[in-house]
């Protein structure tokens, strides 16, 4: 993976609200209060070159084992979120690709899009992806993804989190 090449794309990647994965451990959580949301329409066409192109450049290894890029809402740049209680993201995960086990506090949704050949294991019960399946993984659930496959597969990526409530 060349540094210049990564770069060039995390520039491109942000004039279109979308950052990769791997920005995410290369800079601080920032504590800011939420923003306000702001509409904003991400193409499908542009989503889908943007992920090929990450699987040209974007190797996979100890420090970066998912290729995914998130939809950062233009209203929450400063929470790199999609919504107040929801981060909307790409996979994409090419034949061979293992992401290993995790899990975290949020609950994730995955609806594939493309390709077939791919699983993903919860709790140690593992379950074929195909186009129009929807995965649900309650929080705290020990899971994994990877392609058996000859050919990429895509998912629709949602983390969510119920919203604090004060009364």
């Amino acid at each position: 993976m060349d540094n210049k090449d990564v770069e060039a794309f995390d520039l491109e990647l942000e004039k279109r609200h979308i950052e990769g994965l791997w920005k995410l451990y290369a800079t601080p959580p920032n504590n800011q209060p939420p923003a306000v949301l702001k509409p904003y329409v991400w193409k499908w066409s542009q989503i889908e070159q943007d992920l090929r192109r990450a699987g040209e450049i974007i190797d996979l290894g100890p420090k970066e084992e998912r290729r995914v890029l998130r939809l950062v809402n233009p209203g929450m740049q400063n929470r790199r979120a999609t919504t107040h209680t929801m981060q909307m993201s790409f996979q994409l995960v090419k034949p061979g690709e293992i992401a290993r086990a995790h899990r975290h506090t949020i609950a994730a949704i995955r609806f594939v899009v493309k390709g077939k050949g791919a699983f993903t294991t919860v709790e140690g019960a593992k379950y074929e992806m195909s186009p129009g399946d929807l995965i649900l993984t309650p929080s705290w659930n020990w899971h994994d993804h990877g392609n058996e496959s000859s050919e990429p597969i895509i998912w629709v990526d949602g983390l969510t989190k119920t919203p604090s409530c004060s009364h």
